[in-house]
């Protein structure tokens, strides 16, 4: 249903960090919202969240890109878009 892959990298600043969310089904049809987060090169930390609907797995995933966004001052440099896939547009709603 949605993927994005982010990127944040200075190598100047030893920074190399990934972030992924992933939004599916899982077998008994429950909505299922993953993120995976890291240092580049490594598997990183999951965390999952088992959602009622589509209006509150959104609700999450737009909580989780505004607090990406905010990474340049957190961190010191942005997370770009590495891959993304948003069939049901779920970005812009």
């Amino acid at each position: 249903m949605f993927h994005i892959e982010l990127r944040a990298c200075d190598p100047d600043k030893n920074i190399s960090r990934f972030y992924v969310i992933n939004v599916g089904r899982d077998l008994l049809g429950d909505l299922i919202v993953t993120f995976r987060n890291g240092r580049i090169g490594n598997f990183g930390r999951t965390k999952s969240h088992v959602c009622k609907d589509l209006e509150e797995a959104s609700k999450i995933v737009r909580k989780s890109l505004k607090r990406r966004n905010s990474a340049p001052k957190r961190i010191g440099v942005a997370y770009e878009i590495k891959t993304i896939s948003d069939p049901d547009n779920w970005l812009e709603s």
